[in-house]
């Protein structure tokens, strides 16, 4: 099984796929998609839509899994919480309308899937499973993390 991770801010998304199971995750690959600058919102979505499209395809996922934030800013919702927000909805759609299992939640209900304690401890650790994950930034070992999340234990790499 292949799951696509995802760690998104409000101009854009940062993705990881890695198959295996959750006790020994194997990664493949990492990256970060932004949509133009020139687009609108709407457009901008819609590129974001397409290319969590071309990435399924491309990877043959038949999962994705979405690292949602802890909470919404003391402050109140800010365009920024909207943006990200709305963006984690296309994803959702996306893979949903397209027959993927979802998987959303913060890092503690991620970290709770994966019978870890303390996922921030586990994220500053240098690897993950025996997964040595030195060379990847916050973001990318987010999107590992929650990928990892949804991988079934048991399956077959």
């Amino acid at each position: 099984m292949k799951v696509i991770g995802i760690r998104a801010e409000p101009s854009g998304f940062t993705w990881a796929v890695v198959e295996g199971t959750r006790e020994r995750p194997i990664f493949v690959g990492a990256d970060t998609a932004s949509a133009p600058v020139s687009y609108a919102e709407p457009a901008a979505l819609q590129w974001f839509r397409s290319r969590v499209l071309t990435l399924v395809k491309t990877y043959e996922a038949q999962a994705i899994a979405i690292r949602l934030p802890e909470s919404f800013n003391r402050k109140g919702n800010t365009e920024a919480d909207r943006r990200r927000s709305r963006l984690e909805g296309v994803i959702m759609e996306a893979g949903a309308s397209n027959g993927l299992t979802i998987v959303a939640g913060n890092l503690k209900t991620i970290g709770t899937k994966q019978g870890v304690a303390k996922p921030k401890d586990e994220l500053a650790s240098d690897e993950l499973r025996g997964l040595d994950w030195t060379k990847l930034n916050e973001k990318k070992r987010e999107a590992v993390f929650a990928a990892v999340s949804a991988l079934d234990e048991g399956a077959d790499e």
